[in-house]
């Protein structure tokens, strides 16, 4: 004869006790998906920050133009750990364009940025100021590496300043 408790499965007590490390993993999972969905940037935001900021935002980015490319440590773009209201700045002098990453989501190799950025020539430009062919869609600019899931769409805010997400 089994001893209580012993036989037929899981006692009452340890059930009650897996369902509620389960119901609190769950609570935990949509309490944390909604941080990052209430958290993180949207376009709109990044919309309406570049228009009620762009005096401010024009004034720093004149000043990077205006820097002596040779005072610059270049790879590729310059960053430094330059920061703009909290947000991760590169400015790429080859090409005058300055982004603002607002957001990062992701590991490698799955990644998700998305901001916005300065074109001194008024056109959508790649990530990280990489020449891509840009195809129109919706109200923006799409980008996709053939083969790959590699993409960028982009659309423009104002004059001279445009929105980007980028995922790899």
């Amino acid at each position: 004869m089994a001893a209580p408790g012993n036989g037929g499965g899981d006692c009452p007590m340890e059930k009650s006790r897996k369902r509620k490390w389960i119901a609190g993993g769950i609570v935990a999972l949509v309490v944390f998906a909604g941080a990052w969905v209430a958290l993180r940037p949207s376009k709109s935001m990044a919309a309406r920050y570049v228009q009620g900021h762009q005096a401010e935002l024009n004034a720093y980015v004149e000043a990077l133009l205006d820097t002596d490319p040779a005072q610059l440590r270049d790879y590729h773009g310059y960053s430094a750990g330059d920061t703009y209201n909290g947000w991760k700045v590169t400015y790429y002098p080859q090409t005058g364009m300055v982004e603002f990453q607002t957001s990062a989501f992701g590991l490698v190799p799955s990644s998700t940025y998305s901001g916005f950025y300065y074109s001194p020539e008024d056109v959508p430009m790649g990530y990280q100021s990489v020449q891509v062919e840009f195809v129109e869609s919706g109200d923006g600019w799409l980008w996709e590496e053939p083969e790959r899931d590699n993409r960028q769409y982009t659309e423009k805010i104002e004059d001279h300043w445009y929105w980007y997400e980028v995922s790899f």
